[in-house]
């Protein structure tokens, strides 16, 4: 983001300049390969190494070029200390907050099941420009991910990376001994 007096932006050498000194970095598509935070915790197959982006939560994205199809895991970590419910319910309040999107038309499918002993629920959306997602809400204690596979029409790669999603134990440093 840029901001100056009068037109600077617009029509400032400088911002010319700077808007075109950005250049993307293209991530090289090797093939469908697994992928595991340094961390641990998850696991699941992306078309490449995904990007990481950190915020509220941690994001996991990666885009099938060929299918035009987009993958993401989001991690979000909950903590309700003030009352005790079901896991379907969080699962209920996820799939109602994503069902909520301005971009989401309707809700075309509803599946509650486990996946690993942990509580899921798969959902198919259709968006408003005509596009598909399959959702899978999963709750692993306090670790809350949504797993997502967006693109213009179904495809088999949708279902692959959803399907190989896995939790996947924490990896912690070794323990260093303070004197």
């Amino acid at each position: 983001k840029m901001s100056g007096n009068s037109d600077y932006v617009r029509d400032g050498v400088e911002a010319k300049r700077f808007f075109e000194s950005i250049h993307l970095k293209e991530m090289p598509s090797s093939g469908w390969q697994k992928y595991q935070p340094a961390y641990g915790g998850f696991s699941a197959e992306f078309p490449h190494h995904p990007y990481e982006v950190f915020g509220d939560g941690v994001q996991y994205e990666a885009l099938d070029k060929q299918t035009n199809t987009h993958f993401a895991v989001i991690r979000t970590e909950v903590h309700n200390h003030h009352f005790a419910e079901e896991d379907t319910f969080d699962l209920s309040l996820m799939e109602e907050s994503y069902g909520a999107s301005e971009f989401i038309d309707r809700k075309t499918s509803r599946v509650q099941h486990k996946i690993g002993g942990y509580p899921a629920l798969d959902a198919k959306y259709k968006h408003k420009d005509g596009s598909f997602s399959f959702v899978r809400f999963l709750i692993q204690g306090t670790h809350y991910y949504t797993i997502i596979a967006h693109g213009e029409k179904e495809n088999e790669s949708m279902r692959r990376f959803i399907n190989s999603f896995m939790v996947t134990p924490f990896i912690y440093a070794e323990k260093k001994h303070h004197s």
